[in-house]
């Protein structure tokens, strides 16, 4: 081992010097004497005594002198550890040193009461004038080396030296290895009395005898000095943990106290003050998780001893579940890391905090705490009960009228959306053209108060982009800025939208840079959230509506329902327009398909009756799949109506009529209905022809629908589809007066007599104001001739009306 003086004197300067863990600071005014003396009845005693003296010494910034035999100085090292104090550090760096007696003032020969002194004036002079404390134990063999004599007259000498130099000294005797007249004489020589617990003044303390081998300590027992000293330095460290106890309470009633974070590092301040643990954690409970974890701790020395929490973790559980009573658990070795696993560390001190958490508390073994810690442990845990209860209070407080708040804003927001889709409900109805149903939507959204800015956009299926028609509100070139930036464009939440076909919902545009383009135009025009939502009817989407808002979080789960049905009006009002001017389109593409998929209705009753299907009629329903009228031929009605059965998709079938050409029946088709697809998309199934292998269909498109993307999407609905010709014409058209004449060709003189009879007699009128018996009377004829001229008639009529050739 290194000489003691080269060591104190290698110590780097102090403005580079580690913070080692304060100290227990716990007898009044702070004693720190120069002279303090200790006897103790155990090592345990003994170690706790000197670590919180050493402690104390190298957090102030004094180099620490040890002494006392090896074996000793082995436990101090672990006890100091345990303390959270890198010893190895602390030697390395010549904080701390600690050599065994024989190497110091009993290495001289002879061994003086004088040579004892100069050793620790030989340390003080190494040091220049800074301050050092010194902690040497006296056991039995310092007793069996020192006759009574040399050790009270260096005990003398030693308080001379003090006077002089800046030198602190703690002077550990062992109850067992002297007289009890040595240990009454040299109490008599220090100033205070040191207990592992704190520092007392020494009632005993007296100037020095002329004899130094006189019993200044007259009568008194020594069990009973002992015991009084004890007693005052007990007192001593109560006042002091009162002052501190007192001062945490008037802490936690300021304001910022209000803030857990605040609270749980005064907690954590307050235990380390107190009762100075190797390590101290507060455990939370997160109702949200449903679990117990270290809220904050206080920072050890060295990393591994926080892997001592895993260790205990079912205890904290144990306590927080228990029965709000201060548990002590031993460590699980097995559980204990292997860097901490040769530290005097046994157990932990658990204090339940009721429904918030559980406050821990790890000591090392040669620590107790009395009846008095735990009773203030106790009140300890009582004020922090008290503390985060009002705490929870006012945040639950702050939540509920945050939460009522927003729900308020909420709910006015829905509001301003409901009004804003009974307007737009009302204003599509009839509107002149798609883009006012576009422009009309965008000019509502950004009349609430929550929305700044809508666009919709059209899928321009050439280009595969997203083509902006129509936009309101504090665009403020938000469009042109961002198609600037091309290669990015599929970031921008319309364009998500257009490609997954689902809403994209941006809660928060700011995130960690640097920003995509788009986000840093939006962020730029001051937009905080973004909504993005399909606009389909059907399985047709028309386009893509986007809003951004300047708050966070606007478009919440009920806003988004609320938007996705505003989408859903704009869908159907599209389509139904777009259905009107189809039907009066004047230009016309042409389509003649075959469609084969085993999963059509009509395929599967054809291949089922090993005959053709003819569908004469499809009607559109506004509710429901279309409303179909079909002829079997070359079969029977019963045939059919159980073939109808082992058929997916055929629903409500009724027999119309047996005519020349075979059974007319009625029914409706259920999904996938390839009828739905043409008319959701503006088109006119003209015919269709369907076999045991294929449909064969003609298909009237209005002008303006994109064949490619109208067969793209048969093609993803269907196994197989061809197209057999294509071809663009002119919708044949029939003025009134032509109609009205070529109904009247079709007319016999008495079909029309009897028609002009039943209308003005007001047959057709309901309820009717005339029967045919009536007509039959003002006519001169026979009731069923009525009967059968009126019907003939309708059956012309309607020939007109719906026969294409």
């Amino acid at each position: 081992m290194d000489d003691t003086n080269t060591r104190i004197g290698s110590r780097p300067h102090s403005g580079h010097r580690r913070q080692y863990p304060l100290a227990p600071q716990r007898s009044a005014g702070h004693l720190d004497p120069t002279h303090s003396i200790a006897v103790c009845e155990t090592v345990r005693d003994t170690l706790a005594t000197a670590t919180a003296s050493l402690q104390h010494g190298l957090h102030v910034g004094e180099p620490c002198i040890a002494t006392g035999t090896p074996s000793f100085l082995a436990d101090l090292e672990a006890a100091l550890t345990a303390r959270g104090i890198d010893v190895a550090t602390a030697r390395e760096r010549g904080d701390l040193t600690l050599r065994p007696v024989s190497e110091t003032y009993l290495a001289s020969e002879p061994v003086t009461a004088e040579s004892m002194a100069q050793w620790v004036l030989e340390c003080s002079d190494a040091t220049d004038d800074t301050p050092i404390r010194v902690v040497g134990r006296l056991s039995e063999t310092v007793a069996d080396a020192l006759s009574e004599d040399v050790l009270v007259g260096y005990e003398h000498r030693l308080s001379d030296v003090l006077e002089q130099r800046p030198v602190r000294a703690l002077c550990l005797y062992d109850r067992d290895a002297f007289s009890e007249s040595v240990l009454r004489t040299v109490l008599t020589q220090h100033a205070t009395y040191r207990t592992p617990r704190g520092v007392c003044s020494n009632f005993l303390h007296s100037e020095p005898p002329e004899s130094g081998s006189s019993d200044t300590a007259g009568s008194f027992a020594l069990e009973q000095v002992i015991d009084v000293l004890e007693t005052l330095g007990e007192h001593a460290v109560r006042s002091k943990q009162l002052d501190v106890l007192t001062a945490f309470t008037e802490s936690i009633e300021q304001p910022e106290t209000e803030r857990r974070s605040h609270l749980l590092e005064s907690v954590i301040a307050l235990v380390e003050t107190l009762f100075v643990p190797t390590l101290s954690a507060v455990w939370l409970y997160d109702q949200t998780q449903g679990t117990l974890e270290p809220a904050t701790s206080s920072q050890p020395a060295f990393d591994a001893l926080e892997e001592i929490l895993p260790a205990v973790s079912a205890h904290a559980w144990d306590t927080y579940a228990g029965e709000n009573t201060i548990t002590r658990a031993t460590i699980p070795s097995a559980d204990v890391p292997a860097a901490v696993s040769d530290l005097p560390l046994e157990a932990v001190t658990f204090v339940p905090l009721g429904r918030h958490g559980v406050l821990l508390l790890v000591f090392p073994d040669y620590v107790s705490l009395t009846e008095t810690d735990e009773a203030l442990l106790e009140t300890i845990q009582t004020t922090i009960q008290t503390v985060f209860d009002t705490i929870r209070y006012r945040e639950t407080v702050d939540t509920q009228a945050s939460s009522l708040e927003t729900q308020q804003q909420r709910v006015q927001e829905l509001e301003e959306l409901i009004s804003l889709l009974q307007r737009a409900t009302q204003k599509l109805v009839e509107p002149p053209s798609r883009a006012d149903i576009e422009r009309t939507i965008c000019e509502q959204l950004t009349r609430t108060s929550s929305i700044d800015f809508a666009w919709f956009g059209q899928p321009d299926e050439s280009a595969g982009v997203l083509s902006p028609t129509h936009s309101s509100g504090t665009g403020e070139n938000y469009l042109e800025a961002v198609t600037a930036h091309e290669t990015d464009a599929s970031l921008e939440p319309a364009a998500t939208t257009l490609e997954t076909g689902e809403p994209t919902i941006i809660d928060e545009t700011v995130t960690e840079p640097p920003f995509e383009p788009w986000r840093s135009h939006a962020l730029r025009r001051g937009y905080r959230s973004i909504a993005s939502i399909p606009v389909v009817y059907s399985d047709s989407t028309y386009g893509v509506l986007t809003m951004y808002a300047s708050s966070s979080n606007t478009f919440d789960e009920r806003v988004r329902q609320a938007l996705e049905t505003i989408a859903e009006t704009v869908g159907h009002a599209i389509n139904a327009r777009e259905k009107r001017q189809a039907l009066i389109s004047g230009e016309l593409t042409v389509l003649d398909l075959h469609v084969a998929d085993s999963s059509l209705p009509s395929i599967c009753l054809a291949d089922h009756l090993e005959t053709g299907v003819r569908f004469e009629e499809v009607v559109s329903q506004d509710d429901g799949p279309p409303q179909t009228y079909f002829t079997v031929r070359d079969c029977d009605r019963t045939a059919v109506e159980a073939a109808v059965k082992q058929c997916y998709g055929i629903d409500d079938l009724s027999h119309i009529v047996e005519r020349e050409n075979g059974h007319l029946f009625t029914s409706t088709v259920t999904p996938p209905c390839l009828f739905q697809y043409i008319l959701e998309r503006g088109g006119i199934p003209a015919t269709m022809n369907a076999s045991a292998d294929r449909a064969d269909v003609t298909v009237e498109l209005p002008k303006r629908v994109s064949t490619r993307s109208f067969i793209s999407m048969l093609r993803q609905q269907f196994e197989s589809v061809t197209i057999i010709s294509q071809e663009s014409r002119e919708r044949d058209f029939h003025v009134r007066d032509e109609f009205k004449q070529a109904f009247e060709d079709e007319l016999s003189d008495r079909q029309k007599e009897v028609l002009r009879a039943a209308y003005y007699s007001g047959y057709f009128e309901t309820p009717r104001t005339c029967t045919g018996q009536d007509i039959a009377d003002q006519l001169g004829v026979s009731q069923p001739t009525v009967t059968e001229n009126i019907r003939t008639a309708e059956r012309k009529l309607v020939t007109l009306l719906f026969d294409a050739n």
